[in-house]
């Protein structure tokens, strides 16, 4: 089975939307994670726990489905399972990252069913019972449609986990001033819409994580101009600049006085040796670092990030740096939309 089989689309789908949602996930504060939007509905928690046990029974029919002629599987008392599993009280950002684990390790499960099986037609099945869109039990299904409504179920409970009512902890930062940051940097500072940046930090990098997801990973050393990064350097730069602009960010908020310096990036692309590693572990560096980032930003009161210092020669505030580097995101994002992902086939 090639990599470009016909289960690709879902495949991907499933590795974007767990890359992006988990980043996304992680940026809600632990009030949030364990708020229900409305008595006897799930919390986030709770609906990431049943997230889970999803994965958890999809993995085993996923599995038994290549070995067996049908597709009849135990069900499970949702609502039991996570109230058994005391999902409400669970440590949130471990209940991410299994998850996102778990999600991964079906992605790969899904694209390494040769089509055949995957494809064939059962006449005896229950999915008229199991399944989130559910098939007449007297219609033959196949695994395939099994695999697709997976996937298709957990975006939607990923929707209903990251829905915005009744969050708490929303970060309003105004913009900065043109006092506040060095000229070179207006680019980047008018990118960004003046809000929760909190959130958007986090919901912004699930949709560079999601555009990082589609690219095959033989496409990870394309670029678009022999003189221009590959995309691989491209991800491994943002992910060396937020951890400087970062840097930055820590000493300026804590009133740390001392002028520091620039950095040249094209020297740091070619000593990263991005080339050498995966598109998807770059992706998910970037991720971690972004995390790292979030949490900081969650953590300034006013004053902080009203604080200023100096960087790179030039004045800059707290506040701008967090603008900075949204913007830097945005920045390479737009440049990859249109320089190398747009209607390409390399």
């Amino acid at each position: 089975m090639t990599a470009l089989s016909p289960a690709a689309d879902y495949v991907s789908e499933l590795r974007a939307a767990v890359e992006g949602g988990a980043a996304a996930l992680l940026a809600l504060s632990e009030e949030d994670a364990g708020r229900r939007p409305a008595p006897g509905k799930w919390s986030p928690r709770e609906v990431i726990g049943h997230l889970v046990d999803s994965a958890a029974n999809n993995h085993q029919r996923f599995v038994r489905a290549q070995l067996q002629g049908d597709l009849v599987f135990p069900g499970c008392d949702q609502d039991a399972w996570v109230q058994a599993q005391h999902y409400g009280t669970a440590a949130w950002s471990s209940l991410v990252e299994l998850w996102r684990a778990y999600n991964l390790h079906l992605a790969h499960v899904m694209a390494a069913v040769p089509e055949d099986v995957r494809t064939r037609p059962r006449a005896r099945h229950n999915l008229h019972q199991i399944a989130w869109n559910t098939v007449p039990e007297h219609e033959p299904t196949s695994l395939d449609y099994l695999m697709r409504d997976y996937v298709a179920h957990l975006k939607h409970h990923l929707a209903q986990a990251l829905a915005p009512a009744g969050r708490t902890g929303v970060r309003f930062i105004d913009r900065p001033g043109l006092d506040e940051y060095a000229p070179f940097y207006a680019g980047y500072v008018a990118r960004v819409t003046p809000g929760d940046l909190v959130a958007g930090l986090a919901t912004q990098l699930a949709a560079t994580l999601e555009l990082l997801g589609a690219v095959p990973e033989e496409r990870g050393d394309y670029r678009y101009a022999p003189d221009k990064w590959s995309i691989k350097e491209v991800a491994g730069h943002l992910s060396d600049t937020e951890r400087i602009f970062c840097y930055r960010l820590l000493r300026v908020a804590r009133g740390d006085a001392t002028p520091l310096p620039g950095y040249e990036q094209n020297d740091y692309v070619p000593a990263g040796a991005f080339h050498r590693r995966t598109l998807r572990a770059l992706a998910d560096e970037l991720r971690h670092v972004r995390q790292a980032t979030v949490d900081l930003v969650r953590s300034l009161d006013e004053a902080a990030l009203a604080r200023r210092g100096t960087a790179n020669g030039f004045p800059v505030t707290a506040r701008a740096l967090v603008y900075i580097i949204a913007g830097h995101e945005r920045h390479h994002v737009d440049v990859l939309r249109t320089r190398y992902l747009s209607g390409a086939s390399a």
